[in-house]
């Protein structure tokens, strides 16, 4: 879009815009229930099925009665659900047919219920997802089953995604939310097979005996200096229900996603299509703004809280109660280990480590400096306490609330588990 210097300098007198959203914006409410029924068809011919949400589902699933249409349809036959990382916390990670997140950062039981040998993985629901590199861990086969006839169902509001990463044996244009609903609808037309509901639900629980973490002597540690892992353990016990929590880029990702459990109305949210660094450093004081009852976390690195830390007194100047963890390292973390992970200098090790030093700044002064209150924690006692503390003035004083956190720099986020992701070269 191209305007001459003297409109974009123009006034525009009593301008007016609409806060209603379908003022401006028009979304698709259908599905054709003819391939519905198709679909579920399908689907429930299948042993060991699979119903994986993507972050497409998200509005939609903020109706209630969609919301519980899902819980209905899922829990009627039995179905595991993955989701996208960026869908992560759409359907409660807590719920006994939760495998939680597939993809970056990904839960260990997605995995389990791919690769069972007997029942063999026999068939997949995808809403809501294009199938990108961060959702199916660089496309990896494994989302794909093995069977000849095994449905491999997708369906989005976008036609064009449909089918691209994956060969499809039904593609669905439709909204995800009637699509839900259409589901849940059909299940008196297709009773539930109470032998094999019993069989999925039996095969659930055997597979949530093993933990759902890369590395859980870390997430119950509590050494000093901190474990991110049980940083993100602290978190999970403090945070109210309904809390907000904006993961900003880098390897803050890794450490929420695969650590933390996030169940509605809770939410959960990333940037991973462009990951900008300090998206979380700023999206969380618009969250309060927007949800001014409920506790707003960013979690973020200290360099993208360096780049977008000056929004501290934004939040100070409109009395704003968000809350900043900052994960202090000293370094730009992902992408020293992500070199030193891909392109080992077997010359001078640690070379990478040293050449993304940020300088050791003192960011709990800055963020005062800011017009926050900011507190130091190096133990998960004192980052209880700081986070407890935290949350409990920035609703009563509506104040910014920082906590720089120094993070045991050694620990590698989940990133590249060996079962998913691509190994170190030779």
């Amino acid at each position: 879009l191209s305007l001459p210097v003297n409109v974009t300098v123009e006034p525009v007198a009593d301008a007016a815009m609409s806060s209603n959203t379908r003022s401006y914006r028009a979304r698709v409410h259908g599905a054709p229930v003819a391939e519905v029924k198709s679909a579920m068809t399908a689907l429930l011919k299948c042993n060991r099925p699979l119903l994986f949400l993507g972050n497409g589902c998200r509005q939609a699933l903020y109706d209630e009665r969609t919301y519980s249409n899902l819980l209905q349809f899922v829990e009627s036959y039995a179905i595991p659900v993955i989701t996208t990382a960026d869908g992560k916390g759409i359907f409660p990670e807590t719920h006994e047919l939760s495998l939680r997140v597939y993809g970056i950062a990904d839960c260990m039981w997605p995995y389990q219920y791919l690769s069972s040998a007997e029942p063999a993985y026999d068939g997949i629901m995808v809403i809501g997802s294009e199938l990108g590199e961060l959702s199916t861990n660089s496309w990896l086969p494994i989302l794909k089953p093995a069977g000849t006839n095994d449905p491999f169902i997708q369906v989005d509001i976008n036609q064009k995604t449909i089918g691209q990463s994956f060969e499809v044996t039904h593609g669905i244009v439709g909204e995800a939310g009637a699509f839900i609903n259409d589901l849940a609808g059909m299940i008196s037309d297709f009773p539930p097979d109470q032998t094999q509901v019993s069989g999925r639900r039996k095969s659930m629980a055997e597979i949530k005996q093993s933990t759902p973490f890369l590395d859980p002597t870390s997430y119950y540690a509590d050494n000093s200096p901190l474990e991110p892992a049980a940083m993100m353990r602290v978190v999970q016990e403090c945070m109210p229900s309904g809390t907000k929590i904006f993961i900003d880029a880098g390897n803050c990702v890794g450490w929420s996603v695969h650590y933390l459990a996030v169940d509605p109305p809770s939410s959960i949210f990333t940037s991973l299509a462009m990951g900008p660094m300090g998206f979380g450093v700023a999206s969380v004081i618009g969250g309060r703004l927007g949800c001014p009852d409920s506790t707003c976390i960013s979690i973020t690195g200290d360099g993208a809280f360096m780049m977008q830390g000056s929004e501290i007194s934004t939040a100070a100047q409109y009395k704003v109660g968000a809350i900043w963890i900052v994960l202090f390292d000293n370094n730009l973390g992902m992408v020293s280990q992500g070199m030193e992970q891909f392109f080992p200098d077997k010359d001078d090790p640690g070379v990478w480590q040293s050449m993304y030093t940020l300088g050791n700044p003192d960011l709990e002064l800055y963020a005062r400096s800011m017009g926050a209150d900011a507190y130091a924690a190096s133990d998960t006692a004192g980052f209880k306490t700081a986070l407890s503390t935290a949350i409990r003035q920035a609703d009563k004083e509506n104040k910014p609330q920082v906590i720089i956190a120094t993070i045991n720099k050694q620990q590698i986020p989940p990133y590249y588990n060996p079962i998913y992701a691509p190994v170190k070269p030779k």
